[in-house]
């Protein structure tokens, strides 16, 4: 197990193209969906914060980079294998755009927007370009959902609700409850929670702040009763659980113990206490999950899924193409249209078998799967091995979350998670030696010596 986190490179030193990065992490981060809205329109084009950051990243890397940039888009090769699959993604992509927008015109870019972004693995690869810029862009995205989950916490104690005002969620058997921040906020919180716990898991410098600090955030996801977090929580800890030593794994499940005791204990012995008030709310929640036929957030996925997958069946292999609606007319919101995501399965997943079937699919699952398996497998073989394990930690929270809800389909997800695959595909590599004054005498000696000459 690593004692001490390998120095990372300071946001001053990490270039432009690296503090747009962590800049954009950071502020998504703490922000949530709320900030990623913000954008500028330039005639009928809106463009907001996502495109704006993939535009300025793009111009960085064309000014300084752009040899690296052209091969990647020439070829599919300068970024690792994964962005070998995402080149081949946005190949196929642009292909079914190509064959849709005569019949479903802007419909059909939206989708290629959709997968588009995986533009944003090779860019971000290219400007993080040493692992020392890498661990850092990885440290500065876990820490800033502290802030996030702190900011929740404070404002719903408060009872201020400024930030994040109360949302009605129906559950069974209790009618409408108020929840607070939403299902962005718990899924960046459980993004955060999974790699502060890979970072406690490898190593021991500040183990315990780490841990306090996943109990902050996962405080914050109890707040917001976010179902599809604990879903993505759980799928991340049995990664963690599988990467870690067995001494960690023996901790772990004594941690686990621990906190579903207290879990049980305190709604029962402090029942008017806000602690326990916001822990029966989140467990009411959950149950709730269970029963689909009551519960309306759970019946609305549950008829959507089916629609989809009924749709994919007829086209497994390649999907029934972008534009097209996957949803039916009587299972749309009418709150939704005009939405970008209007008429989407609230499923990743499906939304990618849907317009893309298995060959997209597997353009899409293998390198984030593959990218999780690789962090695993390489952690204590690299000098970043904690930040690595936490950007596998990390993506194994996004998968799990994904299945809930709209992920790649919105662009603040989507540019985060292969941010956080390309920061992982720089962690896995050696590191740069420090460079030294080379003596030119010293060389030509040794160079001697191995030849023989004494």
């Amino acid at each position: 197990m690593a004692t001490r986190l390998p120095p990372a490179t300071p946001f001053a030193q990490l270039g432009i193209g690296g503090m747009l990065v962590v800049s954009y992490l950071v502020i998504t981060r703490i922000g949530c969906l709320q900030v990623a809205k913000i954008g500028i329109e330039i005639g009928p084009i809106p463009l907001f914060l996502t495109e704006l950051f993939v535009l300025a990243i793009l111009g960085v890397v064309i000014a300084s980079r752009s040899q690296e940039f052209i091969t990647w888009l020439l070829s599919g090769t300068n970024a690792g294998w994964a962005g070998s699959f995402l080149w081949l993604l946005l190949l196929t992509s642009i292909g079914y755009c190509l064959a849709a927008v005569g019949q479903w015109g802007v419909l059909a870019v939206r989708d290629l927007a959709i997968f588009g972004y995986g533009t944003v693995f090779p860019l971000t690869y290219i400007v993080l370009d040493r692992p020392e810029k890498a661990a850092a862009a990885m440290r500065l995205f876990t820490y800033s959902g502290i802030v996030l989950a702190l900011a929740l916490t404070g404002d719903t104690l408060s009872g201020l609700h400024v930030l994040f005002p109360p949302l009605q969620r129906g559950v069974e058997g209790m009618g409408d409850i108020a929840s607070y921040g939403g299902g962005d906020v718990g899924g960046v919180l459980s993004f955060c929670v999974a790699a502060l716990l890979a970072y406690a898991a490898e190593t021991s410098e500040r183990r315990l702040f780490h841990l306090g600090a996943a109990a902050i955030c996962f405080y914050a996801i109890m707040i917001g009763q976010t179902r599809s977090a604990t879903i993505g929580l759980v799928l991340a800890s049995l990664v963690i659980f599988v990467g870690a030593r067995a001494a960690v794994r023996f901790a772990l499940l004594a941690a686990i113990g621990v906190a579903v005791a207290m879990v049980v204990a305190i709604p029962v012995l402090f029942p008017t206490s806000g602690l326990a008030r916001v822990i029966l709310g989140f467990l009411l929640t959950l149950k709730s999950a269970g029963g689909v036929a009551r519960d309306g957030d759970a019946y609305f996925r549950l008829l959507r899924w089916d629609a989809v997958l009924d749709l994919w069946r007829s086209d497994p292999l390649f999907g029934v193409g972008f534009g097209r609606p996957i949803i039916p007319a009587n299972l749309v919101d009418p709150v939704e249209n005009g939405l970008f995501n209007a008429g989407l399965p609230h499923n990743t997943f499906l939304t990618i078998l849907a317009r893309l079937g298995l060959v997209g699919f597997g353009l899409i699952v293998i390198p984030w799967v593959g990218s999780i398996v690789m962090a695993v497998r390489l952690m204590r073989r690299r000098p970043y091995g904690a930040d690595l394990f936490a950007a596998g930690a990390a993506m194994a929270a996004m998968f799990g979350f994904a299945a809930f809800v709209l992920f790649l389909e919105r662009p603040m997800h989507s540019a985060a998670l292969w941010m956080v695959a390309a920061i992982a595909a720089r962690l896995t590599q050696a590191g740069s030696a420090p460079a030294t004054a080379v003596d030119p005498f010293g060389h030509a000696r040794r160079i001697a010596y191995n030849k023989g000459y004494r």
